[in-house]
């Protein structure tokens, strides 16, 4: 779920309209950090390559997408740690679950399920005038039939520190517009001759608009992970519009 998605932005910052020159320019680093937790029965491999900001103290707006990120990237429901510590604070959770995993295979006398466990998480970032363009990547397999990959992306003011949802950069009035044209996009790449979305593995109708998009200088691609609008087997779905095709929505 978003932390910051209230904004006043024009679709145009977009396309470059605005300079951030006059604002605190982000300093990056990365953070990595690998080990092995659990037992030899029950094991993980835990692999992180967090992108901070490494002047992050020096701005509030700074800080504040700092915070943001880092809750994100580890998954914490709030932290206000320092970023060089956050990584053995998210690994609490992970022996948690191998241990409670072991309890299960103990008292029922079962075999651990075979295939190493791992958590592998990564990210990048950009800057494109007053933007910052955050991706986080996870590789995750914690037992079970199969594991789980997926990315995210978020987009940040460095204006304001405030992050971008579809509803800050399309017009109200024009959403439902864009999930048609959406849900068309889907159809021409996923309906066969004669077929439908559900054939395709796609869960229900309307498919609606998501947050998680990533911006490129082309334009803006909503991106739905496994799980989110179909079967595990149909994959991540990206949805790619050109500022051209998006004109007509914009704010």
């Amino acid at each position: 779920m978003r932390k910051i998605i209230r904004a006043t932005f024009l679709l145009a910052a977009l396309a470059g309209a605005f300079s951030c020159s006059h604002h605190k320019l982000p300093q990056f680093q990365t953070l990595a950090f690998d080990t092995v937790v659990g037992t030899p029965a029950v094991g993980c491999d835990v692999k992180y390559r967090f992108t901070s900001i490494a002047n992050a103290d020096k701005s509030e707006v700074l800080t504040g997408i700092e915070r943001s990120n880092l809750e994100y990237f580890y998954g914490f429901e709030s932290y206000d740690g320092p970023s060089t510590e956050a990584a053995r604070e998210s690994l609490g959770w992970i022996r948690n679950e191998l241990a409670e995993q072991e309890r299960i295979y103990r008292e029922m006398k079962l075999q651990p399920t075979a295939g190493e466990r791992t958590v592998h998480v990564e990210s990048e970032v950009n800057v494109a005038d007053s933007l910052l363009n955050y991706a986080i990547y996870r590789a995750t397999y914690l037992g079970g039939a199969h594991g789980m990959e997926v990315s995210e992306y978020h987009t940040y003011s460095l204006t304001d520190g405030f992050e971008l949802g579809y509803k800050e950069l399309f017009s109200a009035e024009k959403l439902e517009e864009l999930q048609i044209a959406l849900r068309k996009k889907i159809s021409e790449k996923y309906e066969s001759e004669g077929g439908s979305l559900s054939e395709a593995g796609f869960f229900s109708e309307p498919i609606p608009l998501t947050d998680n998009f990533k911006l490129t200088a082309r334009g803006v691609t909503f991106h739905y992970n496994p799980y989110e609008i179909g079967c595990y087997a149909l994959g991540s779905v990206a949805v790619e519009f050109s500022w051209e095709e998006l004109a007509p929505y914009r704010k």
